[in-house]
């Protein structure tokens, strides 16, 4: 050991403790030290842009029957075909050429209404990577509404009004659960000059599309009330209007009989004169008069007929008053002529039945005395 020493001498020795000094501790740590890092994973495929929209006339809205389509884009090639999902459907899958996608999904009555949701899979051929996007959010919503507007009248549903009167149409107010205002639409018209019933009727639809139930208003217009006759006015009176007749002279009238229920005159032929109820209505200016005859023998009974047989015109009957709604008695035209033979009058028949009944009751009683005396003679 000394001799090595000699031989190196003390720079040789300096030098040798120097390298043991700093090559021992390493030896004796070795077995602590931490394992290597494993190799980084390799990269998955980035999704940029993505987008969704709906086929709907306003394509942040949809409603059921839609179609909502996402559309984004891949920055790796090649690809395995992505899985998407729209608001819980399987979306159909469409390449657009090179790294583009789309994939597409009708929306159904009974889909969860507000923002739609969606997912997409994306991953290599070798599938040793992939990427999940789902609902991102600094992609711009599509909102499903299938709540049609509820629309609500102002005023009432029905009004009545009389021909003259003015109309003003209230209108409507319609309420939806997406759509911040819905305007209401009205068709229809009311035309106060003349009677009839009218109906107004409301529409509203929704930003989505989704149409409101439809709501009427029903508007009658009846006829102004008739204005009251007249009580002094021409026509207004409860009779009938007087036929004037010229008179019969020389001519002895037999003792007047209580008038049939038809108002004839018998033994003569005449006209019935008709009961006037119609406002307004009167009679002719004048009658002409019938013409002149030789007057008769006074007292001539025959020749009374006679001249009433040839056409003269007896006194007119006075008409009885008739209710206004009660229709006028028709006009009859000319009488029959009174039973018998010409010239004879059934008042003397009557006469005669009358003198011959009491000579006939005489006769009985003085016969029944006659028969009661007899005996006692």
């Amino acid at each position: 050991m000394f001799t090595w020493v000699r031989r190196v001498g003390l720079p040789g020795v300096a030098i040798v403790l120097l390298f043991v000094s700093f090559a021992v501790p390493n030896l004796v740590h070795a077995d602590e030290l931490p394992p290597p890092p494993p190799p980084p994973p390799p990269l998955g495929p980035a999704v940029d842009p993505v987008s969704i929209a709906s086929n709907n006339a306003s394509s942040s809205l949809a409603m059921p029957g839609d179609v909502v389509t996402l559309s984004f884009t891949v920055n790796i090639v090649p690809l395995i075909t992505p899985s998407v999902t729209i608001a819980g459907h399987d979306a159909a899958v469409l390449s657009g050429g090179g790294n583009s996608w789309t994939a597409s999904a009708t929306m159904l009555a009974g889909d969860t209404e507000g923002v739609v949701t969606f997912s997409a899979v994306v991953g290599s051929a070798d599938a040793s990577a992939t990427t999940t996007v789902e609902d991102i959010t600094s992609v711009p919503d599509v909102v499903f509404d299938e709540t049609a507007p509820v629309i609500t009248l102002t005023g009432s549903s029905s009004a009545t009004l009389t021909v003259g009167d003015s109309f003003t149409d209230e209108g409507a107010t319609a309420s939806d659960a997406v759509t911040a205002s819905v305007s209401v639409s009205v068709s229809g018209s009311v035309d106060t000059s003349s009677a009839g019933i009218y109906v107004l009727t409301y529409n509203a639809t929704d930003d989505a599309g989704n149409v409101a139930v439809e709501v009427t208003r029903t508007v009658t217009v009846n006829a102004a009330p008739t204005p009251a006759p007249s009580a002094g006015g021409q026509g207004g009176g409860s009779g009938g209007s007087l036929y004037p007749v010229a008179p019969v002279l020389g001519v002895a009238s037999p003792p007047a009989p209580s008038a049939p229920s038809n108002g004839e005159v018998l033994g003569a032929q005449t006209t019935n004169v008709p009961e006037h109820t119609a406002a307004g209505q009167t009679a002719p200016a004048e009658v002409a008069a019938p013409r002149a005859q030789a007057p008769l023998s006074e007292g001539s009974v025959g020749a009374a007929v006679a001249q009433a047989r040839t056409g003269q015109t007896p006194a007119a009957k006075t008409p009885q008053a008739a209710a206004p709604d009660v229709e006028p008695q028709e006009n009859t035209g000319t009488q029959s002529e009174a039973s018998g033979p010409p010239g004879f009058n059934w008042w003397w028949l009557l006469l005669l039945l009358l003198v011959l009944g009491a000579g006939y009751w005489a006769w009985r009683k003085y016969k029944e005395y006659k028969e009661r005396k007899e005996p006692a003679l």
